[in-house]
């Protein structure tokens, strides 16, 4: 397949996942990631989704210590949380932030928790309601990570933004004042996906009759 058909990214990372050999794991989650990207640019989220779980499938299996080094399986993690969102299963995607927050707990790694906080900031009128209802562990996590400066400066207003969500139907003042420090990073990375996200994270605290 690797000669005559090297484009078939499904077809190699399928069978390079059932080879039985865990060499072959970086392979397998190699092809699988490519071609779950290539699934995402046409509109497949589903099929995504079942090719970054394959790939995370055959990344752990090939991991000895779950524990040891985290960084290549939260980002996995991160890959499946935002397939799954895109393709409306936020149930599922509350379930791997969850794993994904977890596993950086354990391995005492603010960095990493930032990271699963912030994997899903994509600049729309709308936005998934994955936060659910934080608990008061996971809220303060988020404000230690928010008030954090040494968090690259992205990181941290994708956390920001995190914590508007989070807190905006109760405390509105709060959601305010972290969303107006999200625009700030914002607008010093330069980045425009993260400012249209910051200044969309804004404009949903507005009045409704501000709004209209």
């Amino acid at each position: 397949l690797r000669t005559h058909r090297p484009d078939d990214l499904a077809a190699l990372a399928h069978h390079f996942a059932r080879s039985g050999r865990a060499a072959n794991a970086p392979l397998a989650v190699d092809y699988a990631l490519r071609a779950a990207e290539l699934a995402e640019r046409r509109y497949a989220h589903d099929v995504a989704v079942g090719l970054i779980e394959q790939a995370l499938h055959a990344h752990r299996a090939a991991v000895a210590d779950r524990g040891a080094a985290p960084d290549d399986t939260v980002a996995l993690f991160v890959r499946l949380l935002g397939a799954q969102l895109r393709a409306g299963a936020t149930g599922a995607a509350r379930d791997t932030r969850q794993r994904a927050v977890d596993l950086a707990v354990r391995a005492g790694r603010d960095d990493l928790l930032a990271t699963v906080y912030g994997a899903w900031t994509e600049p729309s009128p709308w936005r998934s309601r994955l936060e659910g209802f934080f608990d008061r562990t996971a809220l303060a996590r988020l404000e230690r990570l928010a008030a954090d400066r040494a968090l690259e400066g992205a990181t941290r207003a994708r956390v920001l933004q995190v914590l508007v969500d989070a807190v905006a139907a109760e405390e509105v003042p709060r959601a305010v004042e972290a969303a107006h420090a999200q625009l700030a990073l914002a607008r010093a990375e330069g980045e425009p996906r993260l400012l249209a996200s910051a200044l969309m994270t804004s404009a949903k605290l507005l009045p409704h009759e501000v709004q209209g």
